[in-house]
């Protein structure tokens, strides 16, 4: 199985129980088996405390909503 590298995450929104802790705040990818090879098909985050979880196939986009940060706009060529 793959291993992947935790995220910085922030405390839970709702609960407020310690981002930093992984027994408190899970960050998990999703595997899809495949012909003998895998990928990761989403990823979750999960607050043991309270019990929200969110989802996203994007890492960084499952992060950005955790974390509470604004979305970052692509930038347009003037050309």
């Amino acid at each position: 199985m793959s291993e992947h590298i935790r995220p910085h995450l922030r405390d839970c929104p709702f609960c407020h129980a310690d981002g930093s802790n992984d027994e408190k705040i899970h960050f998990m990818g999703n595997l899809m088996i495949y012909n003998g090879g895998e990928y990761v098909a989403s990823y979750s985050i999960l607050c043991t405390d309270c019990g929200v979880q969110l989802h996203d196939e994007y890492q960084d986009e499952l992060v950005r909503l955790w974390n509470g940060l604004p979305k970052v706009e692509e930038e347009e060529d003037a050309a």
